[in-house]
Parts: C-alpha cells; sequence; structure tokens
C-alpha cells in the first residue's frame, strides 16, 4: 500500500509439516534490505542455532539498483556471449544508480571473468577483472567473491599459484559459505594436480549452489579429470535439467562418454553443442580421431584454426587436438601459444586426461614449472586410469 511493504514468512519442517516460526513485517519500500536482514535473525533466533553466516553484504542505497543487480545476476549465469553482455549492461545500469553498490562490481568481475577465454582474449578481459574486483574491494573488503576473483587473475596472469591461494583462502574466511570461493579452490587444486581435492572442493561448491549450471558444469569437469566418468556423466545431465543451451567452450557431458568408449554418443552430443555455439568443436575433432575418422578430424580442426584467424581462440584446445592426432610437436607449439596468451584451460594440464601422452615429456613438465606450478608434485598425485 504506497511506499510501505508487508511481508509474511513462515518456517516450516519440510519432514513433517510442524509449524516452527511464522511472522509478519510491515516496513517502507525503501527498508527492504534491512527487512531480509530481520527475517534472517528471526528464523536463527527461532531454531535455537548458532550458523555460520556470511557478514552481511552492503547493500545498495537504491532499489532499482537491486533490481537491474538481480537481473543481471540472472543473465550471468548463461553461457552465450550475447546474455553475459546483457548482464554486463545491467550491472553497469544498477551502478549508474548507485556507484558504491559493491556487489555490482562484482557482477562486472564475474562476467569479464565469464567472457575471457571463450569470447575475449585473456590479456584483454583479466584486466578488466583486476579493476572490477579491486573497486568492489574498495568499498566493501569484506567480499568474498571479489576476492576470489582477485585470486584468479593473480593465478593466470601473475602465475602467483601461492598469492592466489591466499586471496581463496581469504574468501572461505570471510564466508565458508561461498560456492563460488569452493569453486575457486577446486580450480586452484587441479591447476596443483590434486584432482580428488578439486572433486570435493566443487562438491561443497555445488551443495552451497545447486543450480547454478557454470558450478555443475564444472562438476562435470573435475570428475571427468578424475577419470569418475559415471559421476561426470550424472553431473552433465544435471546441466541440462538446469539449462539446456548451457554450452561453456564444449561440452563435459560428451567428454566424459568419450572417455569411457561411448565414441558414437560422444559424436551427438558434440554435434549438438556445436549448434548452439556455432563453433567448430575440438571436443569432436578428438573423438574422430579415436574412432579413426582422421580426415574428419583434420576437418574440424583446420575449421577450428582456421575461426582462430578471425577471433580468439583458445590456442590449448588445438593443442588437444593435435595430442589426439598423434603430432606432439604441433601440440607443443600450441601450448607454448596458450601459455604466451594465457589462457585460463591451460591450469587443468596436469589433470586434463588428453594431454595424458604429454606427460613423460620433459616440455610437459617445463610448461608446468613455468606457470608457478610444481611438476614433480603435480604429475606424483595423477592416477592412470
Amino acid at each position: 500500500e504506497g511506499n510501505r511493504i508487508r511481508i509474511t514468512a513462515q518456517l516450516i519442517n519440510a519432514r513433517n509439516g510442524f509449524h516452527i516460526w511464522s511472522d509478519t513485517f510491515e516496513r517502507e519500500l525503501q527498508g527492504v534490505f534491512a527487512v531480509q536482514d530481520e527475517i534472517t535473525r528471526s528464523i536463527v533466533d527461532a531454531l535455537k542455532i548458532k550458523l555460520a553466516i556470511a557478514p552481511p553484504v552492503r547493500t545498495p542505497g537504491s532499489t532499482e539498483a537491486y533490481d537491474l543487480y538481480l537481473k543481471g545476476l540472472y543473465y550471468s549465469n548463461k553461457s552465450d556471449e550475447e546474455n553475459l553482455r546483457k548482464s554486463l549492461s545491467l550491472f553497469q545500469q544498477a551502478l549508474d544508480k548507485d556507484p558504491n553498490f559493491a556487489r555490482a562490481w562484482t557482477g562486472i568481475t564475474k562476467v569479464w571473468e565469464q567472457l575471457a577465454d571463450a569470447y575475449v582474449r585473456p590479456l584483454e578481459a583479466y584486466p578488466r577483472v583486476k579493476e572490477a574486483a579491486s573497486k568492489a574491494l574498495a568499498l566493501d573488503d569484506k567480499d568474498a567473491e571479489a576476492h576470489c576473483y582477485l585470486g584468479e587473475v593473480k593465478l593466470l596472469i601473475d602465475r602467483d599459484v601461492a598469492g592466489a591461494e591466499a586471496e581463496i583462502k581469504r574468501a572461505l574466511q570471510l564466508d565458508r559459505n561461498s560456492a563460488t570461493a569452493h569453486y575457486f579452490m577446486s580450480w586452484l587444486k587441479l591447476t596443483q594436480g590434486d584432482c580428488d581435492e578439486g572433486v570435493n572442493q566443487i562438491q561443497e561448491a555445488e551443495k552451497l549452489d545447486p543450480l547454478s549450471p557454470m558450478i555443475i558444469d564444472s562438476a562435470a569437469e573435475r570428475y571427468v579429470a578424475a577419470n569418475r566418468l559415471d559421476d561426470a556423466i550424472s553431473a552433465g545431465k544435471r546441466v541440462l535439467q538446469v539449462d539446456p543451451n548451457y554450452i561453456y567452450f564444449d561440452s563435459p557431458l560428451a567428454d566424459a562418454y568419450r572417455e569411457k568408449g561411448d565414441l558414437q554418443e560422444a559424436v551427438a552430443l558434440y554435434e549438438k553443442a556445436q549448434t548452439v555455439t556455432h563453433f567448430p568443436s575440438a571436443g569432436l575433432a578428438i573423438t574422430y580421431a579415436k574412432m579413426g575418422r582422421l580426415e574428419d578430424a583434420r576437418r574440424v580442426l583446420n575449421q577450428r584454426i582456421e575461426k582462430s584467424r578471425q577471433q580468439y581462440v583458445a590456442a590449448d584446445s588445438i593443442a588437444a587436438v593435435y595430442v589426439a592426432l598423434g603430432d606432439k610437436e604441433e601440440a607443443f607449439r600450441w601450448l607454448e601459444r596458450a601459455f604466451d596468451e594465457h589462457s585460463a584451460p591451460m591450469f587443468y594440464l596436469a589433470c586434463h586426461p588428453i594431454f595424458r601422452a604429454l606427460r613423460s615429456d620433459p616440455r610437459f613438465a617445463d610448461l608446468l614449472r613455468r606457470m608457478g606450478v610444481d611438476p614433480a608434485k603435480a604429475l606424483a598425485r595423477q592416477k592412470n586410469p
């Protein structure tokens, strides 16, 4: 009514239907953010338990800014460039309404991180990630997610593994229930060759945010890296349930079927992915090579190389196809290019199943070393299927 709102909240035990708590809150519309905090505190009091709750997020002074932020958050969970750039615009509009809204800067950070590698050159995107994360932290130094993205810049651009780990650990200290922090810790563990802990961390992330297609998609990738292929297939199917059109880079579900030996199913999924991304699939070329369809593999590979002359294509994906074709020299040539371009997927190198064939080559260990990873430790952790 007018500028006043009424919110009724109930807490019910889902197992037995028992009514635990309810209350009604009437406030001015401008106080909607304070009401959120008040409801949370009331529920905690009703449960009579002590929860590990993150530090309260500094809420914006404008309801319009918050509305724009929520819309931006929705589009930031898509995988295509058009929706990611729409998200970027919405976060910027939120900042236009409230320049001190730290979470909008964190949103911008997230989108540039998603645009990097898939659509934008890393050396163009990650300086923007760093700038936006730094602005978010200048406004709110307890923003756990902003610390994560700053850590990612330290990992990918500075190749400072210890510095990246410190930022992610700081994020977990601030909010141990941050799905984003567990997601990035998972990434860091894969970088260090610890596939099992990478899986543990992404599982924790998915528990905390079970509807994030990005996190579930990453879980499928981690399971493939750990050779837990049935788990990878289950995760890949969950992604499709959440968002049937979510394809970032390529299909980890198809990767899982390929590694399991179900090559026809893998081909079907890679071909479907191509219709969504309009991009020649490296995974499809690798699968063709495994099937002995070398002419088809080279055709898709050449399409991908041609695409790389027109726009950014992660060079390590081309290297992976050369590995499948048995051409180690070309594989290392493209891996060197990926290293120079600071390609993010390069940091899966130690765990990536397609690169197993290169592990015994001294150049492989040298690449890991230059990325800031201890090759002896990383390679000692690997389990061959």
